[in-house]
């Protein structure tokens, strides 16, 4: 969202591989901001943060009262991976019913993209509006997933933050931690399995 508000990306904007070995194969190729965000591709994420600076990045995050974010020079491509920026579940509850909302220090324009950005899955039933995140502390993964789930009868703001039992995240710990909202989703009867 900070990328898009200050033009550093627009959502057609290509993110061009230059043929390095990156963690994942999917990783590997040319891919628009929609791919990269579907995909958590960190190196395009890590390009978008050079882009926006640090000044910029610290203003934003302080703008959005986004957790407790330790940015700087020398990390300001890499604080949400790891180090000791923090965040809660409930602050990241209180940040996406703000993007949800429209009441974020941005313009509609950036809030609008976000959203049509994270729908993941769209049913009769349902939309899913999501993203995947890890960072490692402490030598421990962590992995994230947070995100909305709109139906007729409401919002649900939902956090699930889960450490794999290796201490390290493989791309089968992202489907994991989908599959598990999931069948919470189903369980609590909110979604029909």
């Amino acid at each position: 969202m900070i990328a898009l508000e200050t033009g550093v990306v627009t959502p057609e904007t290509i993110f061009r591989w230059e043929g390095e070995k990156r963690t994942f194969p999917v990783w590997e190729k040319d891919m628009d901001l929609q791919e990269a965000f579907n995909l958590s591709c960190v190196p395009v994420y890590q390009e978008m943060a050079r882009r926006i600076g640090t000044k910029r990045m610290q203003e934003y995050i302080r703008l959005f009262n986004y957790g407790e974010m330790d940015i700087d020079e020398q990390n300001h491509d890499i604080f949400w991976l790891e180090g000791t920026s923090a965040i809660t579940m409930f602050q990241q509850i209180w940040f996406l019913r703000k993007l949800y909302q429209e009441e974020l220090p941005v313009s509609q324009e950036a809030m609008r993209l976000t959203r049509e950005i994270m729908v993941q899955e769209e049913k009769e039933e349902y939309r899913l509006s999501a993203k995947t995140g890890t960072n490692r502390y402490d030598g421990k993964e962590y992995g994230w997933y947070v995100g909305y789930l709109e139906k007729d009868s409401g919002v649900y703001f939902f956090v699930l933050l889960a450490e794999p039992d290796t201490g390290e995240a493989s791309r089968d710990f992202v489907n994991l931690r989908k599959t598990l909202c999931g069948e919470i989703f189903s369980v609590l009867g909110v979604i029909r399995e």
